[in-house]
């Protein structure tokens, strides 16, 4: 399976889109509310699926251009599983906080718990905002030095 992800990961770049694009359309009429401090983001779910389907439309793009190039392994890996890992979770716990708050729809009745939430989407979009440092040194890397597969 990591020799298909390292060798094709374009494929699974684009595989990740139709799943997030399920999970924006689940959540049609409901709202993604972020509170930061004292400022409020609204987010329509079909919106933020689209923007993460871009998103990973990009990165399939750019390493379908790079197909024929050498790049290192073990980046690859690690961009391709957390990309995708990070943007599913970003993605279901956005689009469903009621998994942790046992509630349904997006309301919060205990802000402790939806501090939670924020806090785990924070540290997963930090860690994915990270890991895409490696897919640009990769792409960089594999570009310079000029070895075919």
């Amino acid at each position: 399976m990591f020799n298909a992800m390292a060798n094709k990961p374009h494929w699974f770049m684009f595989l990740l889109i139709p799943m997030i694009l399920l999970l924006a359309i689940t959540r049609i009429g409901n709202t993604i509310d972020i509170q930061i401090h004292n400022t409020y983001i609204v987010i329509n779910p079909i919106h933020f699926g689209l923007l993460l389907s871009v998103i990973l439309g990009s990165f399939g793009g750019l390493y379908w251009l790079v197909r024929k190039k050498k790049l290192i392994y073990w980046m690859t890996i690690a961009h391709v599983l957390v990309t995708g890992i990070g943007l599913l979770s970003i993605t279901g716990f956005s689009l469903k906080p009621d998994i942790l708050n046992g509630t349904s729809g997006n309301s919060f009745y205990n802000y402790e718990q939806y501090q939670t939430i924020i806090m785990i989407i924070s540290i997963a979009m930090l860690v994915w905002l990270l890991c895409q440092i490696l897919f640009f040194i990769n792409v960089a890397a594999g570009v310079m030095r000029n070895k075919e597969k």
